[in-house]
């Protein structure tokens, strides 16, 4: 691993590894990640969210169809200029078009990141997690900087295998939750270390 940029190195190779995944264990796996997202949303009565639309790589596909059925609000992410993120309601598939890379965005902006301090949960792409929920995300800083003093709750996305220590910096966005394909995690802050 380089040590001269340790995040970009683990990045790069999960990134790698989620390409080499066999389809059908990954379809399986997402299933369970939507399940276990839709248990977490009935059991907090969250009804106005935010999500996202996994690339194929990604985990989780399969969620915006999943989490618009038992929520009131599903709000998706467009990437903007200046590694900004926009906000559009999503309504049906219709209301999807291809964005600035390739992935699924809503055709109508309506919101800037204001929107998320009215929701009641929002959930993330990470490409790796800590079990403190430290997320490592792909380092363009779209969502450290959406997600910058806002307190509603926020839950990483994520496989179980990539639920593991990695690099850490004060700008990183942390999660209160964690959904893998195993388990819904609450996470807590590490304690500070003491002084001797």
């Amino acid at each position: 691993m380089n040590k001269d940029n340790p995040k970009k190195s683990l990045r790069k190779q999960l990134i790698q590894d989620r390409t080499h995944l066999n389809p059908l264990l990954k379809e399986g796996m997402d299933e369970q990640i939507c399940q276990l997202l839709i248990s977490l949303i009935k059991q907090k009565d969250w009804l106005r969210v935010a999500a996202f639309v996994p690339s194929p790589t990604e985990p989780g596909c399969g969620m915006v169809a999943a989490l618009s059925s038992i929520t009131d609000q599903l709000w998706l992410p467009t990437c903007l200029p200046h590694y900004t993120l926009g906000w559009g309601q999503y309504t049906d598939e219709s209301s999807l078009s291809p964005g600035a890379y390739g992935l699924l965005e809503p055709r109508y902006v309506t919101d800037d990141k204001d929107i998320l301090h009215t929701l009641d949960a929002i959930i993330v792409p990470a490409v790796a997690m800590n079990i403190h929920g430290g997320r490592l995300g792909k380092g363009a800083g779209f969502y450290d900087r959406a997600l910058e003093g806002c307190t509603t709750p926020t839950v990483g996305v994520v496989y179980e295998h990539e639920v593991r220590e990695i690099p850490m910096e004060d700008h990183d966005m942390r999660c209160d939750f964690i959904v893998t394909n195993h388990c819904i995690r609450t996470c807590t802050q590490p304690l500070p270390p003491t002084s001797k």
